[in-house]
């Protein structure tokens, strides 16, 4: 075992001994080639006993990079480079830059390929120590306006809102607009514009009467409070427990949601006031869609739609009244003539013989009774009588090709054969020639053996 452990390329592959699973598989022992141990296993080929063998089988090689000169772990003779990156330069293949840096961690140089890479390795890079949440970025300004010092995270000129509208205030009443104006271009005359012309308008309130200041000439009120509607009647009533409140709107009628709730409301079915298209009456319906107040109104204006089309005068056939229709054939005034007009059959049942009134020729039958009846009667015509094969009694079937009375006939009419079961030995009887054995548990143990 000393030559396998310390050459683990020459391996014995030679088992102890071979037996056979209870499945009917073949189970080899074998030697592990690293701690000598005996193991089992279904493969002829096995080496280890488990995954710890296997890993400390394996070498493990130093090596240095041609290219960058890195030191790195390999598992294989044949590898040379570090990383696929370091091949290309190797061969000329590519051409790459290399930018030469300090380590913040360690301090050491190293060679890369781009500029902004701080550490030379992954654990220099864990090491250092890194702050979850920057400071914020502090300037120092000082006001345009009234010249304190102040600080702010942007480059603010103004300390507050009240310097901004100062000189915002100073800058619309200063005359330099009106005289540059014309000189200006396009963009700077709507900036003038607006500065100018921001807080010139003095306008009155509508409700209240005030004076004040807006850039726009058509407002009327003041603030949002002028803007609402007054109320002539504040107090009211509530019109469910008849209680006084204070209204804000003109629409309030109840004091509190649940007295609008609670007030009774019966359900009204809306009416319209139509008039007829024909006649001129005035017609009350709950269809806004209605034009006519009757189907002869409604007649007369379909024929004078259809005055192009031939009218003609017809005679129902079962209440024989005159009747109008573009249509020819058209035999019946109205649905219940035609459902009267059906045509009535009178017939005799063929079983039982009484007489039939139906609207349809193909019945044959009084009732279902009748009909299984006469059914029967087909199925009985076509009964044979047959003898068995083997017992030699009389039965009926509808088959004539029958040969059996029963099963059990079917059965004896077999062949039967006797045999010794190959295993064990007993006498058993089978229908099937090619069987061996008397069970399956027997068949089992010949399989293995």
């Amino acid at each position: 075992m000393e030559e396998i452990e310390n050459n683990p390329k020459k391996r014995i592959r030679s088992h102890n001994k071979v037996f056979i699973n209870q499945f009917g598989e073949k189970v080899y022992e074998f030697l592990c080639s690293v701690c000598g141990k005996e193991f089992k296993s279904k493969h002829s080929n096995a080496l280890f006993c488990g995954t710890e063998c296997r890993v400390a089988s394996r070498k493990i090689f130093k090596k240095n990079c041609p290219t960058c000169g890195y030191e790195f772990m390999t598992q294989s003779q044949k590898q040379r480079f570090c990383s696929s990156g370091c091949v290309p330069k190797a061969k000329g293949k590519l051409t790459l830059r290399k930018h030469i840096q300090f380590c913040l961690t360690c301090g050491k140089e190293f060679i890369t390929k781009y500029r902004t890479q701080r550490y030379c390795n992954r654990d220099c890079s864990c090491r250092r120590p890194r702050t979850t949440t920057a400071a914020p970025r502090i300037h120092r300004n000082t006001c345009a306006n009234c010249g304190k010092e102040f600080e702010s995270k942007n480059k603010n000129r103004y300390c507050s809102k009240e310097c901004r509208s100062v000189t915002y205030k100073d800058r619309f009443n200063n005359d330099r607009f009106n005289n540059s104006v014309e000189e200006q271009s396009h963009n700077t005359k709507q900036k003038a514009y607006k500065y100018k012309y921001k807080y010139a308008h003095k306008l009155n309130c509508v409700s209240c009467g005030k004076e004040f200041e807006n850039a726009n000439k058509i407002v009327k009120f003041c603030s949002k409070e002028c803007r609402k509607p007054k109320l002539t009647t504040p107090i009211r009533n509530c019109g469910y427990c008849n209680n006084e409140f204070v209204a804000k709107y003109e629409e309030h009628r109840f004091c509190s949601i649940g007295c609008f709730n609670s007030m009774p409301r019966p359900k009204k079915i809306p009416t319209y006031k139509n008039i007829c298209l024909v006649c001129g009456k005035e017609i009350i319906t709950t269809r806004k869609e209605q034009k006519y107040c009757n189907y002869d109104c409604f007649y007369k204006r379909q024929t004078e739609k259809n005055i192009h089309k031939n009218i003609y005068k017809l005679n129902c056939a079962t209440c024989n009244k005159e009747f109008k229709n573009t249509n020819k054939n058209k035999k019946y005034c109205s649905q219940e003539c035609r459902r009267k007009e059906k045509h009535i059959y009178t017939k005799n049942c063929e079983t039982c013989g009484k007489e039939i009134i139906t609207t349809r020729k193909e019945q044959k039958y009084c009732d279902y009774p009748c009909f299984c009846k006469r059914e029967i009667e087909k199925i009985a015509k076509k009964i044979y009588k047959l003898n068995c094969e083997t017992c030699n009694k009389e039965f009926e079937d509808a088959n004539k090709n029958k040969k059996y009375c029963s099963k059990e006939c079917r059965k004896r009419e077999k062949n039967v054969y006797t045999k010794n079961c190959e295993t064990c030995g007993k006498e058993f009887i089978s229908y099937k020639k090619a069987q061996r054995y008397c069970s399956y548990s027997c068949s089992n143990k010949k399989s293995i053996y």
